[in-house]
This record gives structure tokens, sequence and C-alpha cells, in this order.
């Protein structure tokens, strides 16, 4: 009978417990509204579990200048920060023994100006010499458009390096966009 009793409280509590806590939609925008509200996140998010979208919300402006709302197919310019995801595409594939840190960029990337002497090593750890796109004149005019690792190296293809392969001076956008396209084309990605 005790148990009938505390089974039967349980299920009659339940419904109000549940109500009580927020689901995890709820949760992660009372996360992000603060950020939101004081200005210091706009964009996407999707959460995910297995193949089941649990939470997919845009915030913010995509162009605060022309008060334009995200969306979530805004496509946005995420710059450094794809650097580290092209690394850990290199790294998976390097582990994967389909690509390695020694071999020259000219096995891939058959006519590269200091193609022979340019390592995968040495474009992971921006030590390639290698000019910087984003130090460029009118490298603001190439941002308005879409750009591929493709079209980003043949705008730098002619440009001088600016130092031999192996010393380090400071963030190479360029080499991780050439690392970018040694990656699809040794992936067909």
């Amino acid at each position: 009978m005790a148990m009938r009793f505390l089974f039967a409280l349980i299920m009659m509590c339940a419904p109000t417990a549940l109500a009580a806590k927020p689901g995890p939609s709820a949760a992660i925008h009372a996360y992000v509204a603060p950020f939101v509200e004081t200005n210091n996140f706009a964009g996407s998010i999707l959460v995910a579990r297995d193949e089941t979208t649990i939470f997919a919300r845009a915030y913010g402006g995509a162009n605060r200048e022309g008060r334009l709302p995200n969306k979530l197919k805004t496509r946005f310019h995420v710059a450094s920060m794809s650097m580290q995801f092209t690394a850990a595409a290199a790294l998976r594939l390097i582990d994967a023994e389909k690509l390695s840190l020694s071999p020259p960029v000219a096995d891939v990337i058959h006519v590269y100006p200091n193609g022979r002497a340019i390592t995968i090593g040495n474009l992971l750890t921006q030590t390639s010499g290698i000019a910087d796109i984003n130090a460029q004149e009118g490298y603001a005019e190439i941002l308005t458009h879409h750009q591929t690792p493709l079209s980003l190296v043949e705008r730098m293809r002619d440009v001088p390096a600016l130092r031999q392969p192996g010393t380090y001076d400071r963030e190479e956008h360029s080499a991780f966009n050439l690392l970018a396209l040694i990656i699809e084309r040794k992936t067909g990605l």
C-alpha cells in the first residue's frame, strides 16, 4: 500500500517537476540571451545530438551597418578561427598516413613558388615565409566576395615571400590557405 501511494505521488508531481526544469532549447537560449542583449554575441547556434537538432537559432545582426539580421543560413567569414580547423584536418590526415609533415608543398601543388623548400610542417607551424594575404592592400575588398582556398592561393602566388622557410615571424594566414588547398587535393573534398 505504501509503495502504491509513493508511486502515485511521484506520478502526480512528475509533470510539475518537468515543467519547472527548462528543456535544452530554453536553457541554451537563457544562457545566450545576456550576451546578445549586451552586443557581445551575434551569430547562429546549432546544437544536435546524434542526427537530431535540439536547438537552432540565429541572433543579432549579420551586418550591423545595414541592420540585416542573422539567419540560420547566414554565411560567416570566420577568419583566423578557420586555422584551427584546417590544422585539425591536416593532423587527422597525418594520423591516417595520408599526409606527412616533411614532404614539400610542390609534391601536391606542383607549381608553387618556393614549393620545393616549403613543407607541410612549415605551413602548420606558420614558418613558411609566405606573404600574408591579410596584410595586402585591398584585403577588405577581397572579403566582400566569396573565396575558396584556391582563389586565395592564386591571389598570393606571385607576391614575393617575406623570408626563407623555417623561421616564425607572425601568424601566416596565407600558409593556412595553402594548407587548406592541399587538404582539398588530398581528400577530394
